[in-house]
């Protein structure tokens, strides 16, 4: 299995000159307890919170981890966050604003395509308990 860690790096910029409370959003998934086959791991969950926080002390983003979620928990987080944008007026995320959606543990491959393993998942099934790369990439 490989391991995925999708990560924005922001350097050479100055905290004052981008921090923008209320308009910029991070959402963390991060999986370090799996169950065999699968090997746990040491660090998503741990660098999740601390990539958190740097994103939000040092550029006023406002940031959730969901530590260990399996694809129920996913998928309802993605639903709620698209939820609470369409209650906007015009339905969208704050202007200039953005959503970084975070996602930190096993990956794997099945013909070409690319699947998240959160907690829960079955190597062997990759269809029915992983998240295709192609379904993500859209939302």
């Amino acid at each position: 299995m490989r391991w995925l860690c999708i990560l924005l790096l922001l350097t050479g910029m100055k905290s004052a000159d981008i921090a923008r409370p209320g308009k910029d959003y991070a959402l963390f998934f991060a999986v370090d307890s799996y169950s065999p086959p699968l090997m746990s791991l040491q660090n998503p969950v741990a660098n999740a919170r601390q990539i958190a926080a740097d994103l939000s002390s040092r550029f006023g983003f406002q940031t959730e981890v969901v530590p260990n979620p399996n694809v129920k928990t996913i998928e309802a987080k993605i639903a709620e966050y698209a939820d609470r944008f369409a209650r906007n007026v015009d339905g969208k995320y704050p202007e200039n604003g953005q959503l970084l959606i975070f996602f930190s543990g096993h990956g794997s491959e099945l013909l070409g395509n690319g699947y998240f393993l959160p907690a829960g998942a079955d190597p062997k099934d990759l269809l029915r308990t992983a998240l295709p790369y192609n379904h993500l990439r859209p939302l």
